[in-house]
């Protein structure tokens, strides 16, 4: 029995731990109470959503009473909570060892075989984990033994997948008409039939075979002209056919996953066709007739270019430059970036031109980051000098930015506590376009260039860099007689670049 379906936010009503504990410990006592008359006693699982403050909530939640249940239940979707399949591991390994006394359970998950929606129902889970890519229905199966494996070997007892089998039909749910999980269903959308190569066979004893002792082998080949299609001859297999078709990464390159155990040796080539006569020749390269590879004690990728026994070596780390833009903004105290980029400690970003401040590191690929800019390099008081990210852009816990690391270096250009993102950098023209008159000024003026520029807006700042005021395209005269008589920024926005000038204010 599961006490209650995303049971996160203190059973929708109210937030009371002493409330919630009444509640719950009256649904414990009932279910124990017909269990004890029953042929079957149940379980009972408690079910929160996501990983973010799972333990500080379950904690919580024994604090106050409630006890009397036997799994630590949660749900886990990487397009709704974005972690990797490594972060769900480590969250399951951290509940069992911080609760020993509870089993731990993923209750409901789900991953997508394709990005088309079959019906009128939009599809509700549409992000891909990066790291699973293409999407297709391989790699749907690929993510959920990888998913099912990871929990397993950190303790939990099961994973339940959502949902398998809501295929498209004229039923309405309280949602509209069809399905919205006909992309991620374990059947066809056209005939309903089971996919064979699909996410459908993952509870298949064979993936978790020798589960403490077997990796993942993924291999990997590449063709130096166009090809459509690739082949993997493999023996030992994993299934009754030694010749399986590759999937198409792209870019003339096929791969295929399987899981092995530690110390067991592989034969394998890469074929053109379903048949062994289209299989590579590796006998000068490799110095035999086929592959060879003993299982490791790791994950491995086995990546070749056809007919070649020469390793293509991934690259493994991106630079990424970090800006922001801190116009407007104090920055007495510096600023810095904060995330899992640097273990949550404070990296200062280096001053460049008018507002911008950089700061460059290296990343693994394919990692997911979570971070944000930060006015401070302390926690004491850390809320008044963070950013607060905006929901449209917060995709880490609804408060931080989040990056997954992309295998080309990058730069993200940001502006503190916005979604917008810096368009060009400050135009440092030897000469200014712009002309404010009357400068000075004694309340009020325009602004003027010959220049064919498209103006976005002005902004008026203080010489320590606070805005004060904002004025729209549309604005013919800039009216700043309510501000005190000194010296003052106004910056000059517009789709070619960002300018800035001095004013003067003089009031009589």
């Amino acid at each position: 029995t599961t006490l209650n379906s995303d049971y996160s936010a203190g059973g929708l009503i109210s937030y009371s731990w002493t409330r919630q504990s009444k509640l719950f410990n009256a649904a414990f006592k009932a279910i124990r109470e017909v269990g004890s008359q029953s042929y079957i006693n149940p379980k009972i699982c408690l079910h929160y959503a996501g990983l973010k403050n799972i333990a500080d909530w379950y904690q919580n939640a024994i604090n106050y009473g409630i006890t009397d249940f036997d799994i630590i239940g949660f749900s886990y979707y990487y397009a709704w909570h974005g972690y990797s399949i490594k972060a769900l591991g480590d969250a399951v390994r951290n509940l069992r060892t911080k609760f020993p006394q509870y089993q731990v359970m993923a209750v409901e998950t789900g991953y997508i075989w394709s990005t088309a929606n079959y019906d009128a129902m939009p599809n509700i889970i549409t992000t891909p984990d990066p790291q699973y890519l293409p999407v297709c229905p391989e790699k749907q199966l690929e993510y959920m033994v990888d998913y099912t494996r990871t929990v397993m070997k950190a303790g939990g007892i099961g994973v339940i997948f959502w949902e398998p089998a809501w295929v498209s039909t004229p039923c309405r749910t309280p949602w509209g008409v069809g399905s919205s999980h006909d992309h991620l269903a374990f059947f066809d959308p056209v005939n309903t039939n089971f996919m064979e190569n699909g996410g459908g066979r993952w509870t298949e004893p064979i993936f978790y075979q020798h589960i403490d002792s077997s990796y993942k082998i993924t291999f990997k080949v590449k063709f130096n002209s166009p090809a459509t299609k690739a082949y993997l001859w493999l023996e030992p297999s994993d299934s009754t056919n030694q010749i399986i078709r590759l999937i198409s990464n792209g870019n003339n390159e096929f791969s295929y996953a399987t899981w092995r155990k530690t110390g067991d040796t592989l034969h394998y080539l890469f074929l053109t066709d379903s048949l062994a006569t289209t299989g590579e020749n590796v006998s000068d390269s490799c110095g035999s007739l086929y592959r060879r590879y003993i299982v490791q004690d790791k994950d491995t990728i086995l990546h070749f270019p056809f007919g070649s026994c020469t390793p293509i070596v991934p690259k493994t780390r991106s630079k990424v430059t970090f800006k922001v833009d801190m116009t407007g903004q104090d920055v007495t105290r510096g600023v810095f970036i904060t995330g899992t980029l640097n273990g949550w400690t404070f990296s200062r970003l280096n001053p460049e031109n008018d507002g911008i401040y950089t700061y460059t590191t290296s990343l693994s690929i394919g990692d997911t980051i979570v971070y944000y800019f930060i006015r401070n390099n302390s926690w004491t008081n850390y809320q008044n000098y963070r950013e607060k990210v905006p929901a449209a852009c917060a995709l880490a816990w609804g408060s931080d930015r989040q990056l997954i690391v992309p295998e080309n270096d990058t730069i993200l250009k940001h502006v503190f506590g916005s979604c917008d993102t810096i368009r060009l950098k400050v135009n440092t023209m030897l000469i200014n376009p712009w002309e404010l008159t009357p400068n000075p000024s004694n309340g009020k003026f325009s602004v003027k260039t010959s220049y064919p520029f498209t103006l976005d807006s002005i902004e008026i700042y203080s010489m320590m860099g606070k805005r004060l005021k904002t004025f729209p395209a549309n604005t013919m005269e800039f009216d700043i007689s309510d501000l005190p008589s000194q010296m003052y920024l106004v910056k000059i926005v517009t789709q070619q670049g960002i300018f800035l000038k001095k004013i003067l204010l003089t009031k009589s």
